[in-house]
């Protein structure tokens, strides 16, 4: 078998229905627990946007400042309508205390403010964003809540638990904020100063790749926008450039494997997502993994030419 095929059997690959059951059964155990980051992992898992509510409510009630718990409940109070128990407002203005230099932090808060009719504080709001230390969507933070939460809740293994974890984990969503530059920027040069800015900022702190290429790609559009024409073409022939790059870039099942499989390396890819980005992160689990195989050769994938 090939590398993949040998990550897939060590995975026990579940079909579509047989993961909804797990999903469902891991769910109700977590729920049932009193830690609230038990909790929050339930909440994420759960499919049911009531139930989910809920479930970031208890979280919430034991955990109130926690930043990462209250950005969960802003994300998942973003996608539901209508009154179910949804304190967003209090969630938001909360989270900006917790967490005042996360530029996604202001960016969400830009969007709904604006939502709302508050087109003045929605720029204030972006031209934060736009202005502050850091970029984080907590990707690293709930892989590593959700491997815990899986090995309180579960009996896989270690392997099982971390491939879980980078799948379930929630990446951004930039559509939002994306939408608001282009259609404000079309009739006011302020938002597209104050998004460009933002763009800039999130392509300098952002951590990964999804975050980069928004980045960039937001910086195109407010160029155009702003009549940069030269800027905006340089722009798009380094995105192009880029995506040429990533095709490039090796890519290695065994070095994923290992990773995936050490608790150890899992832990130092995690804190290098934080610290140098999702691409630093890669190079820097590739040294690694190539030690750990020269000590534990299992770990190699054999391909089996029969």
């Amino acid at each position: 078998m090939d590398c993949n095929e040998a990550i897939n059997a060590l995975l026990d690959v579940q079909t579509e229905e047989e993961f909804a059951g797990w999903q469902a059964d891991m769910t109700s155990v977590l729920s049932q627990s009193a830690s609230a980051e038990h909790l929050h992992v339930a909440a994420l898992l759960e499919d049911d946007p009531v139930k989910s509510v809920a479930l970031i409510n208890r979280a919430l009630a034991i955990t109130p400042t926690d930043p990462m718990m209250l950005w969960s409940a802003v994300q998942i109070c973003s996608k539901v309508d209508g009154d179910i128990g949804c304190n967003t407002d209090a969630w938001e203005s909360q989270l900006l205390a917790a967490d005042s230099q996360n530029s996604e932090v202001w960016a969400r808060a830009a969007v709904s403010r604006h939502a709302s009719g508050d087109t003045v504080g929605a720029l204030q709001a972006l031209e934060q964003a736009a202005s502050v230390s850091q970029s984080t969507v907590y990707w690293p933070e709930y892989i590593a809540a959700i491997e815990r939460g899986l090995a309180a809740g579960t009996n896989q293994s270690f392997l099982q638990r971390a491939s879980y974890a980078f799948g379930i984990a929630p990446l951004p969503a930039y559509g939002p904020v994306v939408s608001l530059c282009r259609e404000q920027s079309a009739a006011d040069k302020s938002w597209g100063y104050a998004c460009l800015a933002y763009g800039e900022l999130l392509e300098r702190q952002g951590k990964n790749d999804l975050s980069l290429a928004i980045a960039r790609r937001l910086q195109q559009i407010m160029l155009a926008a702003l009549g940069e024409v030269e800027r905006a073409a340089a722009m798009e022939a380094g995105i192009q450039r880029e995506r040429e790059l990533m095709k490039s870039r090796p890519y290695s099942p065994v070095h994923e494997l290992v990773m995936l499989s050490t608790p150890e390396l899992f832990a130092e890819y995690l804190a290098a997502l934080r610290s140098v980005g999702e691409a630093g992160a890669r190079a820097q689990m590739g040294v690694a993994a190539d030690k750990i195989l020269e000590r534990r050769p299992e770990l190699r994938c054999v391909v089996d030419n029969e």
